[in-house]
């Protein structure tokens, strides 16, 4: 956990534990053609990029609103018996949350290039506009499935973790109440 300085520093660290091989997925391939047909609209054909604001925001809305309705899901799981067992085997929460706080990080810059966009005219410098276009092209078609086999790793463990506190929660009680514990978590929640 961190105290009043170094607020990202767990974020950063949990970003730096993505590997290559989660990030280069077939999204972000679909983002680099993203940014190509933004880069093509910017050069030729820019009334037609300035035009494409208004549904690539409501789009990128969609996938930042979808980002937050997650986490708040998964930080449903983060009760102060879970984090007590997190602080145990030294894991930061933050690390559950990468994959939406990256996804929502790539949301917010396709955001401020879109907003930036919504105020350039047509008739604009073109390498202004295609410039333009390819990062908000890039940004708001990464997020499609970003990181999904991270969010997989975390969700997973996260629950792995949960269910272990769960377990030593009923052979803790089971025990306390005067009851032999059997030798396996699995036991005990079956004799419970």
């Amino acid at each position: 956990m961190s105290t009043g300085r170094g607020v990202m520093r767990p974020l950063w660290g949990a970003l730096r534990q993505l590997s290559l091989g989660e990030v280069l997925q077939v999204d972000f391939w679909i983002g680099l053609a993203g940014g190509v047909g933004g880069l093509v609209l910017g050069l030729k054909y820019p009334d037609k990029l300035v035009g494409a604001v208004g549904i690539t925001a409501g789009v990128v809305g969609a996938v930042i609103g979808a980002v937050i309705a997650a986490t708040a899901i998964q930080t449903a799981f983060l009760d102060q018996a879970f984090l007590r067992k997190l602080r145990a085997i030294g894991r930061d929460p933050v690390t559950y949350l990468t994959p939406f706080l990256f996804t929502a990080a790539i949301g917010v810059f396709a955001l401020l290039g879109l907003l930036v966009l919504s105020v350039m005219s047509p008739t604009a410098t073109t390498w202004v506009l295609a410039v333009l276009g390819t990062l908000v092209g890039f940004f708001s078609s990464w997020p499609s499935r970003v990181c999904s086999r991270a969010w997989r790793r975390s969700f997973s463990s996260l629950v792995c973790v949960r269910m272990l506190s769960t377990c030593q929660t009923i052979s803790t009680s089971s025990r306390s109440a005067g009851r032999s514990s059997p030798s396996s978590p699995v036991g005990s929640i079956v004799s419970s």
